[in-house]
């Protein structure tokens, strides 16, 4: 059965945006900003070659995170310079264009990476780290940042430096860090975990570095602060004592406001011989500390944990990190369920699986995972989305593509906007090819105008209109669309979250991020209600299902309640559901509707038409979603191969 269009409802117009996105617009240019001439220009370009650069992010391995060269040093990945991301194992390639080269900022551009999780905690990774480009293979760590960071301040101080004494700044600091550590110059460019059996050390000052930054910026996570904390490290770098590490470093920075900084240096060490070097234990002993910096609590002394214990504390962290202060039962409920041996994150991947558990603490987390995951997830998109100065807008003809993933099948919108219409595409990923979805539903919804559900017959083809400042009104959608950004995917190995796979994709391949606003209040509904029997509960003369006797079994099932949490019935006019959601009969303009808000903040309603009971959205005037991230053609058809190729669900 196809899907719901993404036309039908708020979130699902959100969608479309977000297709719309793909590719759209063009991007600015990325000619080399340099003063030649342009046949001088082109001599250089042609006497240098491609490159790549490879390497590992390390803070514990970063998964996921994204990773590029910030020619421009603002601190975020522009769709004009080159981008990738770190694999499951936190390796990652940049390719790097001879245009790219040739450009006068590439002499001084770093490797930035953000965003991710650690692979030890199955964290989301706050900050930022950097490493100078001076190889073809570069680990980039919290040693290799504080050594970029020293380069910078350099670069601002003497910014017509060129590009071989820019050179000999990098080998100056990276003596300077290695002299400070009590470690040899070339140890900085090793990957701290591969080398963690002969060098211990380094892995322990990575640790204390990022942590120690993370906690003298208050362990929120704020990138403006971190900056901030980096930039007294490096003004106090020079004074601090030869191998006495970042113990001393930090006095010196911060002598009298370093105490829960130090206290977690010291416990990372502490922790590293406690446990013998385990990674996954040594993150879990820092990961209590900076939840005690970020409320305001001391930062106490490790205690060792035994080694039959270890499974519990993994998913009281995991709890913790989601808001949920679990029950000793919980937790016990939770191990049974996940099976020994639970590794840090166990807890996020497998509450995935457990929608439809009747046992209520399981289905809790199922809840609670999801809005931590839903709230980090448009954090990250907001970030990512971030204007990159251009202004994009829609032009007539442009073709916009999503994917998605639905029980181990694949299906992929095509969007093309046109002067007065957009007409939307599904299709589908069946027995090894792609066939066009039909629409095998009833093609009809009803929008509430004037005290009456008015019918409004279901099209592919949506009235829209391309506004003078390049956004797409969706008229009959009751929406305004922005394309927020545009992002060249050229000769990257971009990871598609919904196939769990990587693509490498062609010259051309774009994305974009697309912004939706709802245009005025409306109500929808969109289908004929049919999951709840028709058959009352004590298994009475069947009956029609109306709105009353919906509310009524929900009532009888216990799913409703009324406010203070009590047996409610079919005259209840408002009360609460599982987990603090809510749940209201309202009056508008004269039809009765029932609305329910759901754990996705977007709101359900129910209300009759004709004596029978569908089922619909409610949407509010100038509510927003997204940015949602779409893909250009040259995008999807990559895409699309490495399905056809490699696809198993």
């Amino acid at each position: 059965m196809k899907r719901n269009s993404i036309f039908k409802s708020i979130v699902l117009s959100a969608t479309v945006s977000a297709i719309l996105a793909g590719c759209g617009s063009s991007t600015s240019s990325t000619e080399p900003k340099d003063s030649k001439k342009d046949g001088e220009q082109k001599e250089v370009v042609a006497k240098v070659k491609s490159t790549s650069i490879t390497g590992k992010a390390v803070d514990g391995y970063l998964q996921f995170a994204t990773v590029c060269l910030d020619l421009n040093q603002d601190g975020y990945c522009q769709s004009t310079e080159p981008m990738s991301a770190t694999d499951k194992d936190g390796s990652f390639t940049l390719d790097i264009s001879a245009d790219i080269q040739a450009q006068e900022s590439y002499k001084e551009a770093m490797l930035l990476v953000y965003g991710g999780k650690d692979a030890d905690t199955g964290v989301d990774f706050n900050g930022k780290l950097l490493a100078p480009a001076d190889s073809v293979a570069v680990n980039v760590t919290p040693i290799t940042t504080l050594v970029a960071k020293a380069v910078q301040k350099e670069l601002k101080e003497n910014p017509n430096l060129t590009k071989e004494q820019i050179k000999v700044k990098v080998t100056e600091k990276k003596s300077e860090v290695a002299k400070v550590f009590g470690i040899e110059v070339a140890d900085i460019a090793l990957d701290p975990i591969a080398v963690q059996a002969t060098k211990p050390e380094l892995i322990k000052h990575s640790l204390k570095i990022q942590k120690a930054v993370e906690a003298m910026a208050g362990g929120t996570g704020d990138d403006k602060k971190i900056e901030e904390v980096y930039e007294k490290l490096v003004e106090k770098l020079s004074q601090a004592q030869q191998s006495k590490g970042i113990d001393d470093l930090l006095t010196k920075t911060y002598a009298d406001d370093a105490t829960k900084a130090k206290d977690i240096s010291a416990n990372i060490e502490k922790a590293y011989d406690m446990y013998k070097g385990d990674l996954k234990k040594v993150a879990y002993v820092t990961k209590q500390d900076m939840k005690a910096v970020k409320n305001s609590q001391p930062v106490t002394i490790p205690v060792e944990i035994a080694d039959d214990d270890w499974d519990k504390a993994y998913v009281k962290a995991d709890l913790e990190d989601i808001g949920i202060d679990p029950s000793e039962d919980q937790i016990n409920a939770i191990i049974e369920k996940i099976g020994e041996g639970v590794v840090p994150g166990a807890v996020f991947a497998e509450s995935k699986k457990w929608e439809t558990e009747t046992d209520e603490d399981l289905k809790k987390v199922f809840i609670d995972t999801r809005k931590a995951e839903d709230k980090k997830a448009k954090e990250e998109d907001l970030k990512k989305a971030q204007n990159d100065g251009k202004i994009h807008k829609f032009t007539a003809g442009t073709k916009l593509y999503d994917i998605d993933s639905y029980n181990g099948e694949i299906i992929y919108d095509e969007v093309i906007v046109g002067a007065n219409s957009t007409l939307l595409k599904e299709f589908e990923f069946v027995s090894g090819g792609w066939s066009e979805m039909v629409d095998d539903s009833d093609g009809v919804e009803y929008i509430l105008k004037d005290g009456s559900w008015i019918k409004s017959v279901y099209s592919n083809d949506h009235v829209s209109a391309i506004n003078a400042d390049g956004t797409l009104t969706l008229k009959n959608d009751n929406q305004q669309v922005t394309l927020l950004n545009q992002k060249d995917l050229s000769n990257q190995k971009i990871y598609i979250p919904e196939l769990d796979m990587d693509v490498v994709m062609p010259s051309g391949a774009k994305s974009t991020y697309l912004g939706f606003k709802a245009l005025h209040d409306e109500y929808r509904l969109d289908s004929k209600y049919h999951r709840l029997s028709t058959v009352s509960l004590d298994n009475s003369d069947e009956r029609t299902l109306t709105l009353d006797t919906y509310i009524a079994d929900n009532c009888k099932w216990g799913n409703f309640k009324t406010e203070d949490g009590k047996v409610c019935d079919a005259t209840t006019q408002k009360g609460v559901m599982y987990y603090n959601q809510k749940w209201e009969i309202k009056t508008i303009d004269g039809v009765k509707i029932l609305e329910v808000h759901n754990t996705r903040d977007e709101t359900s309603i129910y209300s009759m038409v004709k004596d029978e009971l569908y089922e619909g959205i409610a949407i509010k005037a100038g509510i927003q979603k997204g940015p949602y991230l779409e893909y250009n053609e040259v995008a999807m058809n990559a895409i699309k191969e490495v399905i056809s190729n490699e696809w198993k669900p």
